[in-house]
C-alpha cells in the first residue's frame, strides 16, 4: 500500500519562525510595564521521520504489489486484521528501489525463535552484501553479512512480551543505523564501511509465528540529521496576577494576526490519496479493569481454558487459567455481531455457558437488544440464533442452560425491560427498571425458540435435574433492578422467587415456602444431589430479607442460612460440596459444612477483593472443578479476580480483559509511560504504558465512577482525582496509595468533571462541577455548580462562580500556560467562558458557530502564539485567540454532528493538534493540512471521552467508552 504525505521542512518554517519573533517582540514592548523575567522560549521544528514517504504495506487486502513469498509465509488474520506471518523459515522480499538513506517502521510479534529484517541487500550469493537486524523474544541483534561471513555488529537487551505486537523502527543514514522499540533507541552503530544501498526483505531464520505488519518506508533528508531544535532568547515577562487583568487580555489579542487563521500556501502540494496515517495503528491496552461484568466459565475438562463477559466489550477467553485473556467476539462475518453505544462499537454480551456435553460449544447472550449466538469452536467463530424471540429491544439475555444430556435443548432466560412491555413507558420503582421476565427453549439446537414462562421479575439462572431432565427450576430477579409486580410507595418488593418444572417447561409453580426476599439473584445445584439449592436473595432497594437460603428437598422448604445481606452470587466447590462460597457487595463468605453456616472470610473495613480495587458486585463465581479453594468472581463493576485460599485474599486476574468505561487521563510529565486512568471502576495507574495496571482505589477513594484526573506538573506525585458517586474530590500526595477528601458538592446530582492544574503556578487549580440525572454518566443537559478554586495545590476550595457561572455544567478547563490567573471553561449550558482573574469573574466569549455554543472541550497551545482551541457538541472545532476576538472554524473532515470530547495539542509542536469525537473516534490536525485526518485503525472502540499526548509528543492515549485505554506510537509520522 502506498503512503503518501506532505511534505515538511525546515525551510517552509522560517516566515513563521520570523513572524513568531516579531509577536514575541510585540509582547514584550506591551508587557513592559508589567514585572519583568527573562524566558527562553524553545522553538523545535521536527522532521516527524523523514522528508517523503516512499511507500509501505499493511496486508489486509491480501499481498500488496511488488512484494515476493518464499514458503512457511503466510497472510494470517488474527482479531486486528491481516499480518505476514511466517510458519517457519522463509523470507518475504520487498522490491522497493533500494536505500541506504532511510527511516523503516513496522510493527513486529515475536513468536518461538527468531525474526529478520534484510536491508541494504546487494549482489546474489555467493558474494551478496547486507545488514540483518535479528530480534528474538528477548534481544535486539545487528549483523553484517559479506559473502557469508557474519559479524555481529551491536546487540541489545529488550524485553519483547511473547505474542505482542511491538513497534520497531530502523534509521539507515550512510554509516550510522539506530534502532528503536516504541519510544526508546535501543541500538546505535557505526559503520565505519558501509555498505551501499540496496534491497529489502522480511523473515523467520527460526521458529514460528513470527508476524510484521504496517510497514512504512520513509526518505531522509540525505544528511540523516536528527531534528534539530532552533533556541529563540527573548525577554517576555511571567505574569502570576496583575493589578490590570484586562490589559493581560488586550496584550493577549496580539498573539493571532487579523488575517484569517488559515493554514500558509504550500509551494509544493503532493496528491493525498490514502489516509497519510494509515500505517499508525492503535494498540489496546487490555486495561485498565472495567466495565460491566457477568458470567464466568471454566471448561470442564479443561480448567485453563476459561470464558467471561462483558457488557461493553462482549466475551474473552483466557488459555492459561486466567493469567492473561483476550477478545474472542469472532471476525467479520462470523462474529458477535449486535453492537451497542454511540459509535455502534460495544459489543455488550451479558451471559455466556459452555455446553456440558461438547465443550467447544458455547453460548452467548447480549443486552438490550435481541441476539443468541453460538459458537462451536470455543468462541472463535459465533452464529447468531435467535429464531422464535419476538422482541427485537429491550431484551436482555440472563443466562442460559444446556440439558446435561442433549446438546439440542437448551433454555434462555432474559429481562424484558420496562419500556418494551409496559404501555407507558418507561417505569422505574424506587431506584431501578421495573422488569418483567421470559423464558425460550430450544429442543433443535437453537435453530427454533419457544417461550415458555413469561412473569413479573427478570430470569436469570436455570438448572436441569440431571438424574430427571424434566425437572427444571428458574430464579427470578437481580439486585439493580426492580420487578413489575413492585410498587415503591407501599415498600412492597414484589418478584417471583423460583419456580420450578417437572414437565420439562411446558408449566411452572413457585417453590418459595420460607423465603423472605424474592429477588434471587444467583441460584445453584449440588453437584451430586440435585434436590439441595442454594440460593442468593436481596434487592438493593428491597433490602430486607436478603441473605443465603438452602433447599434440601427441591425447593419446597427453604432455610435461611445467612441473613441481613444483598447476596449476588452463591456457588457449591464441586468436588467438595460441604465447601460453598456466597459474595456480596461487601464480603465474601464460606461454608464448610454444605450452606448451613457461614463465616465471612474477606471484607471488614474496605471489603473484598484485589487491594486498590473497589471490587463492589461478584456477580458470578467459579470454582476450580480440583481444588476447592481456588476459585474466580466476575466483578459487576468490571474487573475479574481470583482467590487460592478460599476466598481469604484476593488477586487481579483481569490482563487483557477490559470493558473499562474510561472517562479521564493523565500522563506523568516525567515518565511518559506512567499514565493515570479514571472511570467507572476506580481510578488506576500504569507504570509502562498500559501493559499492566494498579488500581489506587484505597481509603479514603472506595468509590466507583471515577471522573477527572489530574498530575501536579512539578510533582507527579500529588494528585488530584474526582468520583461522580459521592460528588467528592480527593487528593493524595503519593501516587495514589493513600486519599483525603478535599472537597464535596451539595447534591447527589452534582460531580467533578474536569481538573486543571495552572502549569505556570501548579499551587493554584481549579475543578469544574457537572450535573447527571443518574450516577456514573454526566448528562450534559442538567446544570452544574460553576468552577471551583484552590490556590494551596487543591487540599482547600472556594467556589469561583459569580456571575453566568454559577449554574455552568463544566466539561473542560483550561489555564494559560503562563498566567494562573487566565482560565476558559468549556460549558455545556453556558458556551465557552473566560476569566482574567482566577475566577472571580466570568464573561462569555462569543463564538461564531451557527449550529451550537455549547462546549464539551477547550485547549490552549502551550507554545506561542497560544491558539485556542474549542470543542463544541455538535459543531466541530474552532481556532482563535485566546481573547475570542479571531475565530476560524475548523470542521473539514469532521462529521458534521462531532461531539469534541478533547482537544490535545502537541507540545513539543504547536502546529499539531488532535481531537477526539465521541461519535467516530480520533483526528489529527497540523498547519499544512486542509482537513483533519482520522486515526482510527484497530481503536475498537471509537467513543472517545478523553485523549493525553506525552511531552515528548510520541505518544498518544484515548481513554474509550466501553473498551479501557488505546494507545498509539507517534513515531512513524
Amino acid at each position: 500500500m502506498a503512503i503518501r504525505r506532505l511534505r515538511r521542512t525546515v525551510c517552509k518554517d522560517g516566515p513563521r519562525l520570523s513572524t513568531r519573533l516579531l509577536r514575541a517582540g510585540l509582547i514584550a514592548a506591551c508587557m513592559a510595564m508589567l514585572v519583568l523575567a527573562p524566558l527562553a522560549f524553545t522553538f523545535a521544528q521536527r522532521e516527524q521521520g523523514g522528508s517523503e514517504p516512499l511507500g509501505g504495506a499493511n496486508f489486509d487486502a491480501g499481498r500488496p504489489e511488488g512484494w515476493e513469498f518464499t514458503e512457511n509465509v503466510e497472510l494470517v488474520r488474527d482479531r486486528e486484521g491481516r499480518a505476514l506471518t511466517f510458519t517457519g523459515p522463509g523470507h518475504a522480499f520487498w522490491h522497493v528501489e533500494p536505500r541506504q538513506e532511510f527511516r523503516l517502521a513496522f510493527r513486529y510479534r515475536p513468536g518461538p525463535g527468531v525474526g529478520e529484517v534484510v536491508f541494504r541487500g546487494t549482489g546474489e550469493p555467493p558474494q551478496h552484501r547486507e545488514y540483518l537486524l535479528h530480534l528474538d523474544e528477548g534481544h535486539v541483534r545487528l549483523i553484517r553479512n559479506i559473502a557469508g561471513r557474519h559479524s555481529e555488529m551491536g546487540g541489545a537487551g529488550v524485553p519483547f512480551e511473547p505474542g505482542a505486537w511491538q513497534h520497531v523502527a530502523l534509521r539507515s543514514a550512510g554509516s550510522s543505523i539506530e534502532v528503536s522499540v516504541g519510544d526508546a533507541t535501543v541500538l546505535s552503530v557505526n559503520d565505519p564501511d558501509p555498505l551501499p544501498g540496496g534491497a529489502f526483505a522480511f523473515g523467520c531464520i527460526a521458529g514460528e509465528q513470527i508476524a510484521f505488519d504496517d510497514i512504512a518506508l520513509y526518505a531522509l533528508d540525505g544528511r540523516g540529521a536528527t531534528p534539530t531544535q532552533v533556541v529563540v532568547p527573548i525577554d517576555t515577562p511571567i505574569v502570576a496576577t496583575t493589578s490590570s487583568p484586562d490589559l493581560v487580555v488586550a496584550m493577549l489579542d496580539t498573539f493571532i494576526p487579523s488575517q484569517p487563521l488559515a493554514p500558509p500556501r504550500l509551494v509544493r502540494r503532493a496528491k493525498l490519496t490514502l489516509n497519510p496515517f494509515a500505517h499508525l495503528t492503535w494498540t489496546r491496552t487490555g486495561g485498565p479493569p472495567g466495565g460491566l461484568g457477568y458470567d464466568i466459565r471454566m471448561h470442564p475438562k479443561n480448567p485453563s481454558v476459561m470464558y467471561v463477559t462483558d457488557a461493553w466489550a462482549g466475551a474473552f477467553r483466557s488459555d492459561n487459567g486466567g493469567v492473561n485473556w483476550s477478545v474472542s467476539n469472532g471476525s467479520p462475518g462470523v462474529e458477535i455481531s449486535v453492537r451497542r453505544g454511540l459509535t455502534s462499537d460495544a459489543v455488550p454480551v451479558f451471559c455466556l455457558t459452555v455446553d456440558p456435553n461438547k465443550p467447544n460449544t458455547i453460548w452467548a447472550g447480549t443486552q438490550s437488544l435481541r441476539g443468541i449466538f453460538k459458537s462451536t469452536d470455543g468462541g472463535k467463530t459465533w452464529a447468531k440464533m435467535d429464531n422464535g424471540v419476538k422482541w427485537k429491544t429491550g431484551i436482555s439475555f440472563r443466562g442460559f442452560t444446556v440439558d446435561p444430556g442433549n446438546s439440542d435443548i437448551v433454555y434462555a432466560a432474559a429481562e424484558l425491560e420496562s419500556w418494551g412491555w409496559a404501555k407507558k413507558p418507561p417505569r422505574r420503582g424506587k431506584t431501578f427498571d421495573m422488569t418483567e421476565g421470559v423464558l425460550f427453549k430450544t429442543v433443535d439446537g437453537g435453530k427454533n425458540w419457544k417461550q415458555v414462562w413469561r412473569g413479573k421479575n427478570l430470569a436469570r439462572y436455570i438448572w436441569i435435574n440431571p438424574s430427571n431432565p424434566k425437572v427444571v427450576y428458574l430464579s427470578t430477579g437481580i439486585f439493580d433492578r426492580e420487578a413489575a409486580n413492585c410498587n415503591a410507595k407501599t415498600d412492597f418488593g414484589g418478584g417471583e422467587g423460583v419456580l420450578k418444572s417437572t414437565d420439562g417447561g411446558k408449566t411452572w409453580n413457585k417453590v418459595n415456602q420460607g423465603l423472605n426476599n424474592l429477588y434471587i439473584g444467583s441460584l445453584y445445584m449440588h453437584p451430586t444431589n440435585p434436590d439441595i439449592l442454594l440460593a442468593g436473595a436481596g434487592n438493593n432497594s428491597y433490602r430486607p430479607g436478603g441473605g443465603v437460603y438452602l433447599s434440601t428437598n427441591g425447593g419446597k422448604k427453604w432455610d435461611h442460612t445467612l441473613t441481613n445481606e444483598t447476596i449476588t452470587s452463591v456457588e457449591f466447590a464441586t468436588n467438595n460440596p460441604n465447601i460453598a462460597y456466597a459474595g456480596s457487595e461487601h464480603a465474601v463468605y464460606r461454608s464448610q459444612n454444605g450452606g448451613r453456616n457461614w463465616v465471612r472470610v474477606t471484607g471488614a473495613g474496605s471489603g473484598w477483593g484485589s487491594p486498590g480495587f473497589r471490587a463492589g458486585f461478584p456477580i458470578d463465581f467459579q470454582v476450580h472443578p480440583t481444588n476447592p479453594d481456588l476459585l474466580f468472581a466476575n466483578n459487576y463493576g468490571g474487573g475479574n479476580f481470583k482467590s487460592m485460599d478460599g476466598g481469604a485474599t484476593w488477586t487481579d486476574a483481569s490482563a487483557g480483559y477490559t470493558g473499562g468505561q474510561i472517562r479521564g487521563l493523565a500522563v506523568d510529565p516525567a515518565h511518559p509511560a506512567r499514565v493515570f486512568a479514571s472511570g467507572r471502576s476506580g481510578v488506576f495507574v500504569t507504570p509502562d504504558g498500559g501493559r499492566h495496571w494498579q488500581g489506587l482505589s484505597h481509603p479514603l477513594a472506595l468509590v466507583h465512577d471515577g471522573d477527572g484526573v489530574a498530575l501536579d506538573p512539578t510533582n507527579p506525585g500529588h494528585v488530584l482525582a474526582a468520583s461522580s458517586a459521592l460528588g467528592t474530590l480527593y487528593q493524595s500526595w503519593d501516587g495514589g496509595m493513600n486519599w483525603q477528601v478535599v472537597a464535596t458538592l451539595p447534591s447527589k446530582k452534582l460531580s467533578w468533571r474536569s481538573i486543571a492544574f495552572a502549569p505556570s503556578r501548579p499551587s493554584t487549580v481549579y475543578a469544574g462541577s457537572a450535573g447527571y440525572t443518574f450516577v456514573g454518566t454526566f448528562d450534559d443537559k442538567v446544570a452544574g455548580k460553576g468552577i471551583y478554586v484552590s490556590q494551596n495545590g487543591g487540599t482547600h476550595w472556594t467556589p469561583a462562580n459569580s456571575g453566568i457561572a454559577q449554574d455552568a455544567h463544566v466539561a473542560t478547563l483550561a489555564v494559560h500556560p503562563s498566567f494562573p490567573g487566565l482560565v476558559w471553561a468549556a460549558t455545556t449550558n453556558r458556551g465557552l467562558l473566560r476569566s482574567n482573574d482566577g475566577g472571580a469573574s466570568w464573561k462569555s466569549m462569543k463564538l461564531p458557530s451557527k449550529k451550537t455554543n455549547n462546549a464539551l472541550s477547550v485547549a490552549i497551545d502551550p507554545t506561542p502564539p497560544h491558539a485556542l482551541y474549542v470543542g463544541l457538541a455538535g459543531g466541530g472545532v474552532l481556532r482563535g485567540n485566546p481573547a475570542g476576538t479571531k475565530w476560524q472554524p475548523m470542521p473539514k473532515g469532521l462529521p458534521p454532528e462531532a461531539r469534541i470530547s478533547e482537544i490535545v495539542v502537541d507540545p513539543t509542536n504547536g502546529a499539531v493538534v488532535y481531537a477526539a469525537d465521541l461519535l467516530s473516534g480520533v483526528y489529527r490536525w497540523d498547519q499544512n493540512s486542509t482537513a483533519w485526518i482520522p486515526i482510527n485503525s484497530r481503536l475498537a472502540t471509537r467513543e472517545v471521552n478523553a485523549l493525553a499526548l506525552t511531552t515528548n509528543g510520541k505518544t498518544l492515549y484515548a481513554a474509550t467508552e466501553g473498551a479501557g485505554v488505546f494507545r498509539l506510537d507517534l513515531g512513524g509520522i
